[in-house]
């Protein structure tokens, strides 16, 4: 039992003293740095649209409390449903 134990230990050590070791590419660190140092931006179409939200946002909260008195008119064409199950 101790022998076939043994083989398989000198079969996995000879495995591993196989392996090749890796070296690192020249340009990893500065590659490594240039990554942290570099600045997130954020491109000009996502501050373009966040804009144009913004604006129809308060160009339709004008719109609305300009219009405050028309808005009687718009509550009539919307129809009034009745929820009422039994008749007291």
């Amino acid at each position: 039992m101790e022998n076939s134990s043994k083989q398989n230990m000198e079969e996995i050590f000879t495995l591993l003293s196989q392996i090749k070791k890796v070296e690192p590419d020249e340009k990893l660190f500065a590659n490594t740095l240039e990554k942290i140092h570099q600045k997130n931006t954020v491109s000009m179409f996502w501050v373009s649209a966040v804009a144009c939200g913004i604006l129809l946002l308060i160009s339709t909260e004008f719109f609305m409390v300009l219009n405050k008195n028309n808005m009687n008119t718009y509550s009539k064409m919307i129809p009034e449903t009745n929820n009422i199950l039994y008749h007291e």
